[in-house]
């Protein structure tokens, strides 16, 4: 192997497809859903978690869990004006169990939500005095069974982040709320929606809309 280049996104189908030997640094995540596709089988074969790490802690078969990726938390609010993603609006989160109400599979026994916050942020506090069933994930102690709780959620609704995509993507979910943006449907960015009927795509106001 010679050499070292850094490869920046646009440019990594002519790079990976040039055969000099040469070492790549990949910088950023990738997730342009076409370069998995035709390897998804396997890569979910050889990326599955193992139960006896991720312990016994699961959801329940007729929970709902979410994802709250809580940017503001995280930033700054100049770091966070600069973002591409933000923050699911509550209306988002309230479409989704409201359908999950009127569902065939019922309504959720118990909804979880995962992520860094505490029971005064506001977006959970506020969906826990609506729906009394909404508890915070707090037996969830880092991000890597944080990771295992969500990949095992039946029902799922992902944030705007890459950590909820390849949950989801690894997961066992039967039924996964996809928010879509511009750069999820490939107007900005790389194309990152699944061509699998299980998810569930929404806008940023929770509406369901056709895949894209």
């Amino acid at each position: 192997m010679v050499g070292l280049e850094t490869v920046k996104f646009r440019g990594v189908r002519q790079e990976l497809g040039d055969p000099t030997p040469r070492s790549i640094e990949m910088e950023g995540w990738f997730q342009d859903y076409s370069m998995f596709k035709s390897e998804k089988d396997r890569l979910r074969k050889i990326m599955a978690l193992d139960p006896s790490c991720c312990g016994p802690t699961a959801p329940g078969p007729g929970d709902l869990v979410i994802h709250h990726r809580n940017y503001r938390a995280e930033l700054t609010a100049e770091q966070y004006e600069k973002l591409i993603f933000k923050d699911l609006d509550y209306e988002f989160y309230e479409a989704v169990l409201r359908d999950a109400a009127e569902s065939a599979a019922g309504p959720p026994e118990t909804v979880w939500v995962v992520g860094e916050f505490n029971d005064e942020e506001p977006l959970f506090k506020r969906l826990q005095q609506d729906h009394p069933n909404v508890k915070r994930a707090e037996m969830v102690e880092d991000q890597f069974h944080a990771f295992c709780f969500l990949s095992r959620a039946p029902r799922l609704v992902m944030a705007h982040s890459t950590f909820s995509w390849w949950v989801a993507f690894l997961g066992v979910g039967t039924e996964v709320h996809f928010p879509l943006t511009k750069q999820n449907k490939g107007v900005t960015g790389p194309s990152i929606a699944v061509d699998e009927g299980r998810y569930v795509y929404r806008d940023e106001a929770g509406r369901v809309v056709p895949p894209p």
